[in-house]
């Protein structure tokens, strides 16, 4: 293919690592491209909470425009950084294959030796009191329910920051998504994965998104039987997976305030969806499930099986709880759900 396609991304170390991956796959694909890093708002007010500049939306609408405006071909994202719609004029057209979904603690490298943990309290890597540093509503209410004895304190920037942060303030550990460090070759040997019954994953996490004009590209990840030449990218596993998760805390009207989880993993030939939601201190926890067959019919569309889960939790929380977390539930028809995301 003569046209290099330009693709836009964040300029930070991983966005760029993950940017290269789709290069590389389109170049196997016979297609020319080039990367166009973009700072977006998110990257530039990194000492303020996300909730305070925007929300989720800041780590795309740059991008978003360049889209828009027809100066980009794509755009590539880490999937759970997006927001439940986009703008109308775009779709995700692939998410390529699923990395390590659960999230890691990272400990303070220290030879002075730390006060144990009593035995009865979990995550014993952790000692009593210990500080943690962590911007995520959803890991600081996860921590919190599990050990109320914990500080937590905000921290964002990019990974290799945060991991200055540990090193250089008063922290004990922090947690990241092992994707992340995965991706960055990061081997941290005082670091311990968090599996989903401690701490369950954000929706999308680990997945690598491409979106696209809708008039520019069709979309396999909402169709995988849609003839697209980007076809290859799209992970079907992995596509049907998140569109699960993210069409179940689309229900719940949630924001990036909101501590919620969602993840979605293959089964037995089944679709396996579990979502959760807590309150801010992680005190009171409400947590979903249902599966289906994976493959993928008109009854056993993911979005279906992410509304049935949406459904249920939206139905056992209590009106005090969503008015504390200013969710905005809405319904859908299964028979449109498709189109939501």
């Amino acid at each position: 293919m003569n046209t290099t396609l330009t693709i836009g991304t964040r300029e930070s170390p991983l966005a760029l690592l993950q940017t290269q991956r789709v290069v590389d796959a389109l170049t196997l694909l016979g297609f020319k491209s080039r990367i166009v890093p973009i700072k977006t708002k998110a990257d530039r007010f990194l000492d303020k909470p996300l909730v305070d500049i925007g929300g989720k939306a800041l780590f795309s609408r740059e991008l978003d425009q360049g889209l828009i405006s027809q100066s980009l071909d794509l755009c590539v994202h880490s999937l759970k950084d997006l927001e439940a719609e986009l703008h109308p004029d775009l779709h995700i057209i692939a998410t390529l294959k699923r990395d390590n979904p659960y999230d890691v603690c990272v400990l303070k490298p220290s030879d002075t030796p730390k006060t144990p943990t009593p035995p009865e309290l979990l995550w014993p890597f952790l000692p009593k009191h210990a500080v943690v540093g962590t911007c995520a509503p959803r890991r600081k209410a996860f921590l919190l329910h599990h050990r109320p004895d914990l500080t937590i304190l905000p921290l964002r920037g990019n990974i290799q920051k945060r991991l200055e942060t540990l090193h250089q303030q008063n922290l004990d550990a922090i947690i990241i998504a092992k994707a992340a460090l995965d991706r960055l070759n990061l081997n941290l040997p005082q670091s311990y994965t968090l599996k989903p019954e401690l701490m369950l994953p954000a929706c999308s996490q680990g997945v690598i998104a491409v979106v696209s004009r809708k008039n520019a590209f069709p979309s396999p990840y909402h169709n995988p039987e849609i003839s697209s030449p980007l076809a290859p990218l799209n992970h079907t596993t992995t596509a049907l997976s998140s569109r699960a998760e993210r069409m179940s805390l689309s229900l719940l009207g949630c924001s990036c305030q909101s501590p919620v989880a969602a993840f979605a993993y293959k089964k037995n030939q089944n679709l396996h969806l579990s979502s959760a939601i807590l309150s801010p201190q992680g005190n009171e926890i409400y947590q979903e499930s249902s599966s289906q067959p994976l493959l993928e019919k008109p009854e056993n569309l993911p979005e279906n099986l992410g509304e049935t889960v949406g459904q249920k939790l939206l139905h056992s929380l209590p009106n005090s709880l969503i008015s504390q977390l200013n969710l905005t539930p809405r319904t859908t028809s299964k028979t449109t759900s498709k189109t939501l995301l």
